[in-house]
Parts: C-alpha cells; sequence; structure tokens
C-alpha cells in the first residue's frame, strides 16, 4: 500500500473518531459550543484531507460509488459545519435548534455509509 493512501486512511479514521465526537457532543449539549464547533471542524479538515489523499494515491477514477457517495457526505458535512459556524455567530453556546440537529444527524450518516462502502473496497484488496 502506498504512503498516500496510508495517509488518508489515518485521515479518514480520525475525522470518523471526530465526527462521531462531534455528533455525540452536539445531541448531548445541544448547543454550538467551542468544544462541538472545534471537533466538528477539525473532522472536516481530516476528512479533506482524507480525500486529498485518496484522490492522489488512487489509480481508480474519481466518479465511483465511493467516490460519488463520498463528495456528496463531505458536501453535505461542510454545509452542516457551516451552519453550526453560522448559528454561532448569535453567540457563545447558543442552542442547536431541531432542524439543525436532524441536519447534522443525516449528515453523519450519509458521511458513515461513504466510509463503510471505503472500509469494504479496502478490505476486498
Amino acid at each position: 500500500m502506498n504512503a498516500v493512501i496510508l495517509s488518508g486512511i489515518v485521515a479518514v479514521v480520525l475525522a470518523l473518531v471526530a465526527y462521531t465526537v462531534g455528533i455525540v457532543a452536539a445531541s448531548r449539549r445541544q448547543r454550538a459550543s467551542a468544544f462541538v464547533l472545534g471537533v466538528f471542524s477539525l473532522a472536516v479538515l481530516f476528512d479533506l484531507a482524507a480525500t486529498g489523499c485518496m484522490m492522489a494515491g488512487s489509480d481508480k477514477p474519481w466518479f465511483t460509488l465511493h467516490g460519488t457517495v463520498g463528495w456528496v457526505a463531505l458536501i453535505v458535512m461542510l454545509v452542516a459545519v457551516a451552519r453550526l459556524w453560522m448559528l454561532r455567530r448569535k453567540g457563545p453556546d447558543t442552542e442547536i435548534p431541531g432542524g439543525l440537529l436532524g441536519f447534522l444527524r443525516v449528515a453523519y450518516v450519509l458521511w458513515l455509509i461513504a466510509f463503510a462502502i471505503g472500509a469494504a473496497l479496502a478490505g476486498k484488496r
């Protein structure tokens, strides 16, 4: 396995951990706290790094099932985190409305589907 792909795998696992911590914290606290924003922002950075590494290190076309679901999941998660940051402008520890919390959960599940597809494909190698 080449080093770029291996770096992408490490980054995507770190993104998984950060997204999971973020969704649990957001669900429990229901506040756009500095912790929630920080963890989700870190997760997006790991996700972007992982996507870049996977694209650079793969010989597969970008528009596979995994690639398409992965891009959609990343974009939806970017929108969700951007909405959290916009909410934060109302003040520190602003309550996360139910609709946004639901959107975060849907984004997380979609991201998990992309992660699972990638893990299944990697397991076939």
